[in-house]
């Protein structure tokens, strides 16, 4: 059961409501809404859906609200100003591997030297997970690899350590030493499969995110 959060910030700085004693009155991150495309064609039945056309579904940006609640009339504006109008991580206590990133609006109320705060936080349509999906493998002349996504489309990081040509969905690229990203590679929850020549050592690495 979620009895507290976790906050990060882009400069990689924590604030932990358990720190500070405050507490988490409520906590809603309902299911984001498709960004579903549907034109009406004149002089045909019924609608287009057009809403995979790109192959993948995509969202909109997930509503998350809570609230918190200072007992001591103490440590609430050091999280207004912590969080008002930033972008954070907030991870909540019964979900550690995930969080859900996105900007933040701060209003609070006092009453009875008890202070309530309220948080709006426009989020990224996914849970993201804390730690990286990294794919690494050490090539000799050839090699394949299977790469797979979450329900997150997502486009990995690629880096080479010598001059390694990819092939996948019947396209082929020369990756140079270096770190690359290539946009129309994208992992879904269908297995790609990738064709790598070259010698030298190749690392895939992308953020998942589930629902």
């Amino acid at each position: 059961m979620m009895d507290t959060l976790t906050f990060e910030n882009d400069a990689g700085k924590t604030f932990r409501m358990t720190d500070y004693g405050l507490l988490l009155k409520y906590f809603d991150a309902p299911e984001p809404a498709p960004k579903t495309y549907i034109e009406s064609i004149e002089g045909a039945d019924g609608d287009l859906d057009l809403t995979e056309w790109a192959g993948v579904i995509r969202y909109e940006n997930r509503p998350v609200t809570f609230g918190i609640r200072d007992m001591t009339n103490t440590w609430w504006r050091e999280f207004v100003a912590f969080a008002n109008g930033k972008n954070l991580k907030i991870t909540p206590s019964d979900d550690p591997e995930h969080y859900y990133y996105g900007r933040c609006t701060v209003k609070h109320q006092t009453r009875k030297r008890v202070t309530d705060v309220e948080v709006q936080a426009s989020c990224n349509p996914y849970r993201l997970l804390h730690r990286e999906t990294v794919v690494a493998v050490d090539v000799v002349n050839s090699a394949t690899v299977v790469l797979e996504a979450l329900a997150r489309p997502v486009t990995p990081r690629i880096t080479v350590d010598a001059e390694i040509n990819i092939e996948y969905d019947g396209t082929g690229i020369t990756l140079l030493p270096g770190t690359h990203t290539v946009y129309d590679l994208l992992l879904t929850t269908t297995p790609k499969t990738v064709s790598i020549r070259g010698t030298g050592r190749i690392t895939f690495a992308w953020r998942d995110g589930v629902m």
